[in-house]
């Protein structure tokens, strides 16, 4: 019996992107058209608009008209909901059998799917982390080392990486009752898997463009809602190994 092809889903949640969409299409674009014919595997982009007020939105149903060969999936919310929402409306939608998600800036290359593809299955989650650590401010530095090591101690202290790129198989992440609506959600996956699915750590360089701008998540309201979504995931923990116990009495 033959292999079944493997299959992607990459999901890109945005807002007011206009001056790099156009670019992020086409690069990304490309960059499965050359990977998918060297390594065989089927792909589609899932693109959820977060409520843009510029032209991101016309950018990518323009790039869907031109490109009707790439399978090319468009949700808009009318209003900002957030990075959360948008990213559980991403993993609603996608159809293929491995996810995961790429922002505007790409930090992923897509040309190194050669490196992924071979540790996908269904058992497994494939975690990339950064091969090395590089951050142009000292801030920035300080605030991804702080995020880094609270919830590596609180939820899963031999991850190496909770916010590069992940990859999971699809019917995983789209049974998982996602609690979080912040930039947590990854650690829940990761932190919920245990007992359910294997992890594959895999080093990969961390790609940070030479434009990089502000990140729009570093801001008080989303490190407040992080907060908030820490406090309930280990709550809603506590809670779940408390049940399990007295299951066993």
């Amino acid at each position: 019996m033959d292999k079944k092809k493997i299959s992607v889903s990459m999901i890109t949640f945005f807002y007011n992107e206009e001056d790099e969409m156009g670019d992020y299409l086409e690069t990304v674009a490309k960059k499965f058209e050359i990977m998918a014919e060297k390594l065989d595997f089927e792909y589609e982009m899932v693109m959820v608009d977060d409520g843009s007020t510029d032209r991101s939105k016309k950018i990518v149903e323009a790039f869907t008209e031109q490109h009707k060969d790439i399978k090319i999936i468009l949700h808009s919310y009318p209003v900002n909901k957030g990075i959360g929402n948008a990213l559980v409306e991403g993993l609603r939608l996608c159809n293929n059998d491995y996810v995961f998600w790429n922002d505007v800036d790409m930090h992923f290359d897509i040309l190194d799917m050669d490196k992924i593809l071979p540790h996908l299955d269904d058992k497994t989650i494939v975690v990339a982390y950064k091969d090395s650590l590089m951050y142009k401010k000292r801030a920035s530095w300080i605030v991804s080392r702080t995020n880094y090591y609270l919830l590596k101690f609180i939820f899963y202290p031999s991850i190496r990486d909770f916010q590069f790129v992940q990859f999971y198989p699809r019917e995983y992440v789209q049974h998982a009752k996602i609690i979080s609506r912040s930039s947590l959600i990854p650690c829940e996956l990761l932190t919920r898997s245990k007992g359910v699915k294997s992890v594959t750590q895999v080093p990969l360089h961390y790609y940070s463009p030479p434009h990089r701008r502000k990140s729009k998540c570093l801001n008080a309201k989303n490190v407040a809602f992080t907060l908030r979504d820490i406090s309930r995931l280990k709550f809603k923990m506590i809670q779940e190994s408390v049940d399990k116990v007295m299951r066993k009495t």
